[in-house]
């Protein structure tokens, strides 16, 4: 099975063509969140996007590990929306990965 490729993404991203983007966590992991559901644990967020899961869950206490293959997708430090987030720990060939570890946000 295959689906879209690495250059898809990256044109999505570029021409600011994401519907799925509400500008915020879901709605759902913040219930999760808030609830207590959820044990603090290290997670992986594949196709964070606009990072605002991987946001929500660092701010929660979790260890977060954010994976996105276009580089348009990457946020830009340290400017809004998201001031507290550290800079990346590395970048791979098709893969921004970044470590968020609880800073006490």
């Amino acid at each position: 099975m295959t689906g879209p490729t690495h250059e898809f993404w990256q044109q999505r991203f570029e021409a600011n063509e994401m519907p799925w983007d509400c500008g915020a966590a879901s709605p759902q992991l913040g219930e999760w969140l808030a609830s207590g559901a959820l044990a603090r644990c290290r997670v992986l967020v594949p196709g964070c996007g606009g990072g605002y899961e991987v946001v929500a869950l660092a701010r929660a206490g979790f260890d977060v590990t954010a994976l996105d293959s276009a580089p348009a997708a990457r946020w830009e430090w340290p400017s809004p929306p998201y001031p507290q987030v550290p800079h990346p720990r590395g970048w791979a060939e098709l893969a921004v990965v970044l470590t968020h570890r609880n800073q006490g946000f």
